[in-house]
């Protein structure tokens, strides 16, 4: 044991854990960013590699067949990312709330309230890694999620109309 785990206060802790808060929100942007520049990477290679087969004389699929793989990979990538994506974001959102709520206890106490007195979530819950746990996310809280679903859908419904434009399936 350390001299600073031997002192540690309840004041002490509760930074401590902020702090720690602070790293795993950071730890899920970095990972949601990865998620999404991913997703767009990769989707528009395989959009960059069906059109560019598309023109081959050897083709092995018909143009309807090739057309219908590319939806499907479109869509069943789109849904996987952007599932992944939704969940880690409730995580960070978890982690965010959790933050805030001992921010909340934390400044009580330092107003001189007395942690009985404090109606909120139990402190060592608040302790707790909160973006594994089931809390629910207050959503109506939060920012809109509304920009990255038009990532997704922003990107998956332009893509799809573009393979059914490649082969005249839909008219311009």
């Amino acid at each position: 044991m350390n001299s600073d785990s031997k002192n540690l206060t309840r004041d002490g802790l509760i930074q401590r854990t902020l702090d720690g808060k602070d790293r795993a929100i950071a730890a899920y942007d970095g990972i949601l960013w990865k998620i999404r520049t991913g997703y767009a990477t990769v989707l528009y290679g395989m959009f960059t590699l069906v059109v560019s087969l598309g023109d081959k004389t050897n083709w092995p699929l018909s143009l309807t067949e090739a057309q219908l793989v590319a939806l499907t990979l479109i869509t069943g990538f789109s849904v996987c990312a952007g599932a992944l994506d939704f969940f880690f974001l409730r995580s960070k959102l978890r982690v965010i709330q959790s933050k805030e709520e001992l921010i909340d206890l934390a400044l009580s106490l330092a107003s001189g309230q007395q942690l009985e007195a404090w109606k909120g979530t139990a402190l060592n819950v608040l302790l707790h890694n909160s973006g594994e746990g089931l809390a629910p996310v207050d959503w109506k809280a939060r920012s809109s999620v509304w920009p990255v679903a038009l990532l997704y859908l922003g990107t998956w419904g332009p893509l799809c109309i573009a393979v059914l434009l490649m082969g005249g399936l839909i008219r311009a």
